[in-house]
Order: C-alpha cells, then structure tokens, then sequence
C-alpha cells in the first residue's frame, strides 16, 4: 500500500541575493511535489513586500533528470502555475507592517493534479539522476534575511502511471501584431500558461497578449480566437481567484506614511501579479477528455497578436505517461 513521507530537504538556510545556484539532489522514491518555503524579514516599517517582491526573490527553480529538465520556471511563475492546476495560490502568513517581523511563503511545485494523487508523481529514479536547482535573485527588495526550506512529498511503494512535466519559453516579439509561438509535437499537453509584460490596467487597456488562437497542422483547433479579458476570466473564474489570498489585509494602526500593500489588483493600487498571467486549460473536468494530443502531428502552435511588442513567457504543461503505448497516458 502506497505511503505518504515528508522530507526535509535543506532546513532553513540562509538565502543570499546573488549567491550561486543551490543543488541537491532529490530522494530516489516517487515525488508528489516539492515545497519551497521562504522565511523572510519585513524590510521597513509602515511597509510590506509585495508578493512579487517575494517571490522575485528566486529567479529560477528546476528540477533536472539526467541532466534534462522537468520542471523549470521562476519561483512566481510557479506560484501561478500550481494555482491553476490545483486551485489554490500560495500560502503567505502573516502580514504586519512592523519592521523585522518575520513572513513566511509556501509555494508547491507539483508533479501531478492533485497533491498525494498516487497515479501521478515522478517515478522512481536512481540516486543521484534528479536533481534540484535553485538560483536566488541577483538583489532582494523589500525582504531582509532570507531562508530558504525545501520539503519533498514522496509517495513510497507506488507506482505513478504518469506525471507533469513544464518548462519555460520566452519570445519577444519585434512588432505589434500577429506573431507565432510553436509548441513541440508528440506531447500531450494539459494547458499553457502564458505570462505578458503589458496588461490592461485603469486607463491603459493594452496587452502583450491581446488575442490568442491554437493551431494543428494549420488548422485552428479548441480555440480557433479569444481575447485576453475573456481567457482572463475564465481561468480566474475556475480557479479560486489569486486576489483573494491576498487582498484583504487589515492594520489597525494606519500610521503617517504607511505604504499601503501593494498587491490588491484594484486600479487604485498596483496592478496584481496575477493579473499578468493567462491560463489555457485543456483539461477543465480533470479526466483528460479534452487534453492536446499532438502525437503524429507536423506542427502546433498558438498565433499571439500584440498590442505591445515586449516580453512574454509560455509554460506548456504536458502529461508524460509511464507506460510503453508511445508514451501516452493511461
């Protein structure tokens, strides 16, 4: 019978702007997801980091086998992902504005849809083959001493019938307008993730990624065109909204020069992490009945149309399946 175990991986170590990338490696056993745990320092009185500032304190996170990855994205990007697949932002606790009180986040990075599912975790590996890479930030805002903890959620004597896998891209495009973004054929995807540097926000209603369609060998495919404010809508209306964790924040004493926290996502404060990120789900019912095959197919990309031609990202979130029917899930 399957069992769960939770193992710390690295204990509350110091975390260091621009220190050189942590490695460990991982435990050999089926992993559910891995969690990353920051313990950090108020920087200020009257003030609180943002969560961006937080999370912008780890740039990369990567999980490689043999040398290839797995799982690579930067901590926030993570945060975004595991809340679109599982449903729930990451944990932050507490909040104050006193200087040097300490704050505490929690981000999963998941190998499955569900936290402890037995049929989806990695699989067994040999020691030594997986590897956790963790590359801090070459400077910290708003955050003083930082430690960092990894735990990982192992799943002994199961046998996983198949797991995620993401990893990141970027494209810049040279101009506004349509521009092509080309996944890679034979896997099968459960969504894509995509991150603009430009959003809507008060006055300004212009987008990195304004509309968006998917093709298959040319021909459009589950979403043959739909605008950022709708796809934008959908994944926040289906998921437990990133707001929410985060929104309500009550201080007793408003004192003079308090800066108020600034990830409330209201067009009267800052414009909210979340608000930068769409989310393109193939599996809403969590059966994959609608997921992406792409196995057999000559070509697969989505067409972007830019209102501003400046950075995005794309994570591509695919099912890797474990059994020897050309790798497809069961």
């Amino acid at each position: 019978m399957p069992r769960r175990h939770n193992t710390i991986l690295h204990d509350r170590v110091a975390l260091a702007a621009g220190a050189v990338p942590l490695e460990k490696d991982l435990p050999i056993n089926p992993i559910s997801f891995i969690s990353i745990v920051l313990r950090l320092l108020n920087n200020g009185a009257n003030a609180v980091p943002t969560l961006a500032n937080m999370l912008g304190t780890i740039t990369n996170v990567e999980v490689l086998l043999d040398g290839r990855s797995l799982a690579q994205a930067s901590l926030a990007d993570i945060a975004v992902l595991t809340q679109a697949i599982w449903g729930f932002p990451p944990l932050l606790q507490p909040l104050t504005k006193t200087d040097n009180n300490v704050i505490n986040l929690v981000v999963h990075i998941p190998f499955g849809r569900r936290a402890w599912a037995i049929g989806e975790a990695l699989p067994t590996t040999r020691k030594g083959d997986l590897v956790l890479r963790i590359t801090p930030a070459a400077a910290f805002t708003g955050v003083d001493t930082l430690t960092l903890t990894v735990e990982v959620r192992q799943i002994l004597d199961a046998a996983p019938e198949r797991f995620l896998k993401y990893v990141t891209s970027t494209k810049t495009p040279t101009a506004t307008g349509e521009h092509e973004v080309d996944l890679l054929t034979g896997p099968e995807y459960l969504g894509v993730l995509f991150y603009g540097t430009s959003v809507p926000n008060a006055a300004v209603q212009t987008a990195s990624i304004a509309k968006l369609k998917l093709k298959v060998d040319d021909v459009e495919q589950m979403i043959p065109e739909t605008r950022f404010e709708s796809l934008f809508g959908e994944w926040q209306t289906t998921r437990h909204l990133g707001h929410q964790g985060f929104e309500h924040v009550h201080i007793s004493d408003l004192a003079a020069g308090y800066t108020q926290f600034q990830d409330t996502g209201r067009p009267q404060y800052a414009t909210h992490l979340w608000d930068h990120y769409l989310y393109l789900d193939f599996d809403p019912m969590k059966d994959l009945s609608y997921r992406l095959i792409t196995r057999g197919r000559s070509r697969c990309h989505f067409v972007l149309t830019a209102d501003v031609a400046d950075a995005i990202r794309i994570i591509p979130i695919e099912v890797v399946g474990l059994t020897a029917e050309a790798g497809a899930p069961a």
